[in-house]
């Protein structure tokens, strides 16, 4: 598909009352793309930042062991899947204790086999048959497994909502457990020529959302407040060519909740206390 133009909602659009899914706001702004001569398509674009289609898109068809082939295929793709680690794996490996990893909608398995050799128990959930987990990361149970890092590379922007993956991301996660996050930043739409964004395929690609929904995301995953995910690391807008895809978030967040920061608390006082009996003889 080649972008062709910006434009607003014409009054037709405007009476079937389109609403974001994500704020329930009308939605004015689209981005129309050709699909042939006869058709062309739109990508709906929120104030709030969300943007989406209404594309019917069947995964069956698009994630397929061709295409996990073809994408490992390219010349690129390991030594620029290995610069994610070089540069985050050491970030991530500061911040927990344990070394039991979940990467999401792997495709290939370049990553987790590094971070083997790192010393990382990994797991992986992708919809393209594998050795690890085959299913969708939304219905997959994981037999009551937690995890200290999930990886979530260019996964997020296949679904039609990417909030509750963040949601369910916390829940698997272990008190202190760190969630790396690579998507596209609608706001980097404006920021740069329209048709250099390239996030356009609507069958890869089914929703975008921008900084200010991923954070506010972040903080509800918890419905209480009792606990949320804590970023740590947030580039806005990666250009680097040494990366796979541009124009993308780069995120590390932290799992935090009270009960949990009171019991390390709590343990550290304990440890303390038992070092200056230790130091005092007794």
């Amino acid at each position: 598909m080649d972008i062709r133009k910006e434009f607003t909602m014409n009054t037709e659009n405007k009476q079937k009352e389109l609403r974001c899914p994500m704020c329930q706001e009308l939605v004015f702004q689209a981005y129309s793309l050709t699909k042939n001569e006869k058709e062309s398509v739109n990508w709906l674009h929120c104030r709030c930042g969300f943007m989406f289609h209404q594309v019917e898109v069947d995964p069956k068809t698009v994630w397929t062991p061709e295409y996990a082939k073809e994408y490992a295929d390219l010349k690129f793709v390991k030594e620029r899947m290995l610069y994610y680690i070089r540069l985050y794996a050491p970030i991530c490996e500061e911040l927990t204790y344990g070394r039991r990893m979940l990467d999401v909608g792997f495709c290939t398995p370049i990553l987790m086999e590094e971070m083997e050799r790192r010393g990382w128990l990994t797991a992986g959930v992708d919809l393209i048959p594998n050795k690890y987990v085959t299913g969708d990361f939304m219905t997959e149970t994981f037999e009551g497994e937690r995890f200290d890092l999930i990886w979530m590379s260019d996964f997020l922007q296949c679904l039609k909502d990417p909030i509750p993956a963040i949601y369910k991301a916390y829940e698997l996660l272990r008190p202190n457990g760190v969630l790396f996050i690579i998507t596209p930043n609608t706001d980097n739409i404006r920021r740069n020529y329209i048709p250099a964004w390239g996030h356009w395929d609507m069958q890869t690609c089914q929703s975008f959302i921008n900084e200010r929904i991923l954070r506010e995301a972040l903080i509800k995953c918890e419905a209480s407040f009792n606990g949320r995910m804590q970023i740590l690391y947030l580039n806005p807008c990666n250009m680097s060519t040494r990366m796979i895809s541009w124009q993308n978030m780069h995120v590390i967040a932290q799992k935090t909740k009270v009960e949990d920061n009171q019991m390390y608390k709590k343990l550290m006082e304990d440890a303390n206390e038992g070092s200056l009996e230790t130091d005092k003889g007794i």
